[in-house]
């Protein structure tokens, strides 16, 4: 669409349409393969247009890929914080891989580009470890609430990122992990049995006592 020939639209539909062209087009091309012009034709958008929203190519893809992430951590924690009593240990951690799985599903194309230009790329796209700085929080969350439920010997961490890892694989390379021959199991069943498993790992290093039976505020 040239640009003579591009009809004005609201604000936020303008927004949304290069969001779901970047995702389309870092998930076909790549990161480093998809260029801000790129983007903006396909979105039937200016390049100045684009750079007013998102400042460039790095301020896009935070908002299609790294900000949905984030929404994922933000979202559990904040969840978990309206709770008026504790819920379990495989509870806490279903929440966060229900959601965490569906944010992978949904952004499978895109995590996968991700995934190339971390590994192949000249430059790593994620230079200010805002990816990262999602697990650090979790980190933090679990660590607080490990102190309340008796966990010991666990390295909290570890633990997060292998959840985290877990997750992703089987988001990922379900068409590996289920071949055709093979009837793929519904997302309830992954979800719960990745949740159980994450969790048994937890406890056998170190439950010691029950969850508290206090109130949150």
């Amino acid at each position: 669409m040239s640009a003579n020939s591009r009809v004005p639209r609201p604000r936020g539909e303008a927004r949304a349409a290069i969001l779901r062209s970047a995702e389309e087009l870092f998930g076909t091309r790549g990161y480093h393969g998809t260029s801000v012009r790129d983007v903006a034709q396909h979105a039937g958008v200016s390049e100045a247009l684009l750079y007013r929203y998102f400042g460039g190519k790095s301020g896009l893809f935070d908002e299609a890929v790294i900000g949905p992430y984030r929404g994922v951590i933000d979202s559990f924690l904040g969840d978990w914080q309206q709770l008026e009593a504790p819920a379990s240990n495989e509870e806490m951690v279903t929440r966060f891989v229900t959601g965490l799985y569906e944010f992978v599903v949904t952004h499978r194309s895109l995590l996968f580009a991700l995934a190339a230009a971390n590994r192949f790329g000249d430059a790593p796209i994620d230079e200010a470890g805002r990816l990262s700085e999602g697990v650090r929080r979790l980190v933090e969350f679990t660590t607080a609430e490990a102190a309340q439920r008796g966990l010991e010997a666990v390295d909290l961490e570890m633990a997060a990122s292998c959840t985290i890892a877990l997750v992703l694989a089987v988001g990922l390379l379900d068409d590996l992990l289920f071949t055709s021959g093979r009837k793929r199991p519904d997302a309830d069943r992954l979800v719960r049995e990745m949740a159980r498993y994450a969790t048994a790992g937890v406890e056998q290093r170190g439950l010691t006592k029950p969850a508290p039976s206090r109130r949150r505020r």
